[in-house]
C-alpha cells in the first residue's frame, strides 16, 4: 500500500524520494522534519549562502542494533545536530 503525502512543495517532494530511493543504509536515509521539533540552541557559524545553527531535535537520530537474529531500529531522543539555513539568491 502506498501512502500520500506531501509537504506542499512539488521541488522539495521530488528530492525526498530521490534521496530515498538511493539509499542502502537505514541511518544514512533522509527524512523530512518539521521545524517545531527542532530548539536552537546557538548560531555556529553564518555566511553568503546561509547560517548553522546547533539544535536540539527532539525525536531524535535514528540508528539500529543487531539484537540476536534480527534488527531493532530505535532513535536517540533529543540528539545535538546542525541545522543548515539556506539563503535563496534570486
Amino acid at each position: 500500500m502506498t501512502r500520500k503525502w506531501t509537504r506542499g512543495n512539488k521541488d522539495i517532494d521530488h528530492c525526498i524520494i530521490e534521496f530515498q530511493l538511493r539509499i542502502i543504509v537505514y541511518e544514512e536515509m533522509i527524512e523530512w522534519n518539521p521545524f517545531d521539533r527542532l530548539i536552537l540552541n546557538e548560531l555556529i557559524g553564518k555566511g553568503g549562502f546561509g547560517a548553522v545553527y546547533s539544535a536540539t531535535w527532539s525525536d531524535g537520530i535514528r540508528k539500529i542494533k543487531k539484537q540476536d537474529d534480527h534488527f531493532v531500529k530505535s532513535r536517540d531522543p533529543y540528539s545535538i545536530v546542525a541545522l543548515k539555513t539556506c539563503q535563496i539568491l534570486l
